[in-house]
């Protein structure tokens, strides 16, 4: 093999290696970008399942039976 061919040969796998390396630095950032978005919609969707859970909650106690008797029910309409 001439020293011109393994130039050329050495050229070809340098210009690869650039090629890789960029695509794995590329690569790199973009699964830096989709952790730091899976992290936010993580913590939105701990949020709107804590504020969820307290609706129901609140619900759940508007539907209950009161304890107390209702005062509104023994109060007689006004009058005009």
């Amino acid at each position: 093999m001439s020293q011109s061919t393994t130039s050329i040969d050495n050229s070809a796998l340098e210009q690869r290696i650039i090629e890789l390396e960029t695509q794995v630095a590329y690569f790199e950032q973009t699964i830096e970008q989709l952790n730091q978005s899976m992290t936010s919609i993580s913590q939105e969707f701990i949020l709107a399942k804590e504020a969820m859970q307290l609706m129901n909650r609140r619900l759940e106690s508007l539907a209950a039976p009161s304890s107390s008797k209702d005062i509104s029910a023994d109060v007689p309409p006004p009058h005009y």
